[in-house]
């Protein structure tokens, strides 16, 4: 009797360590999929873009369209990197500010980083564009809180949007 109280009561413990195990993999699994998702969305965004290129549709037109001089580039990833260089390269009249989480210095590469809290209405900012379309709702809600008068678009709106 004590060997089978034995196995049952190893059993159990086989069982709840499979039972943790699987829950633990079930959980990382799901985080690979949203990784997966986003790294999907950045793919099609930078297709998007590109074929706007090759239409000779730039994000320089879609600025000057909406009066778009001062802005606000959320995000100092890989997205919002090509869309400053974008911009730089069409050499179009507008001011371009970074607000990123991970700001340290003031100046990085000539380019001009802020702090959200910082913004001021001398700056004159027509817009603030999201780079990270995973987190839109979370910054856009976030940035509504710090400033009010300002529209809030993400780079998908701009790359995806139609004359």
């Amino acid at each position: 009797m004590n060997i089978a109280l034995f196995f049952l009561l190893l059993l159990l413990i086989i069982n709840l360590l499979l039972f943790v195990v699987i829950k633990r993999l079930r959980f990382v699994l799901i985080k690979e999929r949203q990784r997966c998702n986003i790294y999907k969305n950045y793919y099609e965004l930078f297709n998007q873009w590109i074929n706007n290129m090759y239409r000779d549709e730039f994000i320089s037109e879609y600025l000057k369209m909406h009066n778009y001089k001062n802005i606000i580039i959320y995000g100092m990833g890989e997205i919002g990197k090509r869309l400053y260089e974008d911009i730089e390269r069409a050499n179009c009249d507008v001011n371009c500010y970074f607000v990123d989480k991970n700001l340290k210095y003031p100046y990085k590469d000539g380019v001009k980083l802020v702090k959200l809290t910082d913004i001021s209405l001398a700056m004159a900012i027509d817009v603030i564009i999201i780079t990270p379309m995973y987190a839109f709702n979370a910054l856009e809600s976030y940035i509504r809180k710090q400033i009010v008068d300002v529209p809030v678009i993400s780079i998908a709106d701009i790359v995806y949007f139609e004359k």
